[in-house]
């Protein structure tokens, strides 16, 4: 296992043991480093310790780093989860656009949910959302009904 890796596996036990704060200072450290900056893992990790820690805006700083450095479903699904709240809409809708009909099933699910909430509480209407994440939802509601 190389050292990053060593890296990930530490902060994933504290998030196992929910001691954010901890995570938080390895990861802010660990990302001083040219090694680790490029680590999407790490920003995603430190977005979760942010975020659970109540430091929103900066949690939505952290995914949005791994976002950029990963387009992976975990990234996205955290950024879009922390950028509703914080009525980044734009943005929100942006990155569901340009990649919800890559993601997994579990992604599109957690997206959904996140978007539902959002609409729920006034923040978007079913017609701002992307064509593709309509349609999902709208599938899943012909599904659900059937």
């Amino acid at each position: 296992m190389d050292e990053i890796e060593v890296h990930v596996a530490d902060l994933e036990i504290l998030l196992e043991q929910g001691d954010y704060p901890e995570i938080i200072f390895r990861a802010r450290t660990l990302l001083e480093s040219d090694s680790c900056l490029r680590e999407p893992r790490i920003w995603r990790l430190l977005g979760v310790a942010l975020g659970r820690s109540g430091e929103h805006l900066a949690a939505k700083d952290a995914f949005l780093s791994a976002y950029d450095l990963s387009k992976s479903d975990l990234d996205v699904s955290n950024a879009i989860g922390t950028l509703f709240p914080l009525e980044e809409i734009a943005l929100v809708l942006k990155i569901i656009d340009d990649s919800f009909r890559f993601f997994t099933e579990g992604s599109q699910e957690l997206i959904a949910q996140n978007a539902l909430a959002a609409i729920r509480v006034d923040l978007i209407s079913m017609d701002d959302l992307p064509r593709d994440l309509r349609t999902y939802l709208r599938n899943v509601a012909t599904i659900g009904h059937a």
